[in-house]
């Protein structure tokens, strides 16, 4: 009887500490919101104008920019055969390392939101595009729906879209989903906090690349944090054909790519009267920038960056 009398009580003080815990925090949030309520706030990448980076240079601007956005558990080194190039011929560039990769701690993944992966390519942007006129934008991945959502809020010359992942294949549409549901995603996260990648099929490596020195040459975090998944939800879902905004686009992908398909997407993209340049890579898989085609992706990338034309 005692025993079951100092549960109760144990239970009953633990419920009464976790709901004032719950009251203190609401209330918290309240007063953070009230102290700040006369400040400019933008909402969709939880932003207060009046607390913006301030950036300026003196020399003339350059005809234009490039922002890279890379993708999943990358980082902007899958870029570097084009960032090569652009160095140089001195053009402008940034390419920049999403919130929570690129470290060891997974600290950051576990709790990073959409918005502020946003917010990193926003406020990129507007760095860049201090020192140019025009600012291109070159995608890879979940980089390229990155691209399509900053359309929206900033001046997108030209796009160049690599492997766009916004329709998935099967293994990685079913954990962005059950990443969506917050009861599973909860339950997952607790029973199974990390994930690993699996191996491609008929390949020796968790990156999608044809080339094996590639994948195990190219960083890249095979292991993350369930949560993350969340994120990579919530930057689809608002992926929105209707509000991006570019004057020209390029997709470019490869033939044995395992990760994304490409089919659904350029089909979604005729949907919406979206015109667009496109091409293929027979011995390139995902990340096209890093296989077997980089020299030709590379080139093509250029081309059009100064051309709007694909070789052929």
């Amino acid at each position: 009887m005692l025993a079951e009398i100092t549960l109760a009580v144990l239970g009953g003080v633990v419920t009464v500490g976790g709901l004032y815990h719950c009251y203190r925090y609401f209330c918290g949030l309240q007063e953070i919101k009230k102290n700040l309520a006369h400040f400019s706030y933008v909402a969709e990448y939880d932003a207060y104008l009046d607390a913006q980076p301030q950036f300026f240079v003196t020399q003339p601007k350059q005809p234009y920019g490039v922002l890279f956005l890379h993708g999943f558990c990358v980082s902007a080194q899958v870029f570097a055969p084009i960032l090569d190039e652009l160095r140089k011929e001195n053009i402008n560039f940034y390419a920049i390392t999403f919130t929570g990769y690129g470290m060891q701690c997974p600290n950051l993944l576990e709790v990073v939101r959409y918005q502020d992966w946003l917010r990193d390519a926003i406020r990129a942007y507007d760095v860049l595009a201090q020192t140019v006129e025009k600012v291109h934008v070159v995608g890879s991945s979940l980089g390229c729906a990155q691209a399509m959502i900053l359309s929206r809020y900033r001046e997108v010359d030209k796009m160049v879209q690599l492997s766009p992942a916004m329709y998935l294949e099967l293994e990685f549409k079913w954990f962005v989903r059950l990443a969506g549901v917050p009861i599973i995603r909860n339950l997952l996260c607790w029973l199974y906090p990390f994930y690993t990648k699996k191996f491609c099929r008929d390949r020796k490596t968790r990156l999608d690349l044809c080339s094996v020195h590639s994948a195990k040459t190219t960083f890249n975090a095979a292991t993350f944090p369930i949560h993350v998944g969340r994120a990579v939800e919530k930057t689809l879902k608002h992926v929105d054909f209707v509000l991006a905004r570019f004057n020209e686009l390029a997709v470019l992908y490869g033939k044995q790519d395992q990760v994304v398909n490409i089919a659904v997407y350029l089909k979604r993209l005729e949907k919406f009267h979206i015109k667009y340049v496109s091409k293929s890579y027979e011995n390139s898989a995902h990340l096209i920038t890093m296989d077997y085609d980089s020299e030709q992706v590379t080139r093509d990338v250029i081309s059009f960056l100064q051309t709007a034309k694909i070789n052929t």
